[in-house]
């Protein structure tokens, strides 16, 4: 599963957002890639509204930086859920409010 983790250069919260990414990187089954929005040529997905944003497959995961110990449990939900049945893999965690 892919995590994409939206940042900004202006964005204070977003050095957290790079330690998150690490933190997810540790994940079995999860490839983490840090996007920031002042440097990327990609397109921009238009879910992605403010930085740090983490999106996982496409699909909202997180507004904001959650608790790195949420951020684990929503991601292990995801790859337990796609491993047991890959027709559930869109079965994302509902989407946390920022906390830090």
């Amino acid at each position: 599963m892919r995590l994409e983790i939206y940042v900004a250069n202006h964005c204070e919260n977003c050095h957290e957002a790079l330690r998150l990414a690490e933190v997810a990187r540790g994940v079995s089954g999860i490839e983490a890639h840090v996007i920031n929005l002042d440097t990327t040529t990609e397109p921009i997905p238009s879910l992605v509204i403010a930085t740090p944003m983490y999106l996982l497959d496409g699909r909202v995961l997180s507004m904001g930086n959650p608790y790195p110990d949420d951020l684990l449990r929503m991601l292990s939900q995801a790859t337990a859920a796609a491993s047991n049945d890959p027709a559930q893999s869109g079965d994302l965690p509902q989407p946390q409010e920022s906390k830090i």
